[in-house]
């Protein structure tokens, strides 16, 4: 990823992280899942962490 792309992920998983509480390592798996897909797998990957996001 680009210096203005990690800023931007970096951004808003802040946000995300405002959001609600968490349990503990939440966030850090979806950066993680995030930063290693290629830019073909990256839609699946967001409707299935949206849904884990969203899920209550």
């Amino acid at each position: 990823m680009t210096d203005i792309q990690e800023r931007l992920l970096e951004s808003k998983m802040a946000e995300i992280e405002r959001a609600r509480s968490w349990s503990p390592r939440v966030i850090s798996k979806f950066e993680t899942l995030i930063g290693s897909g290629d830019d073909l797998s990256l839609p699946g990957m967001r409707s299935q962490c949206l849904k884990l996001l969203f899920a209550r």
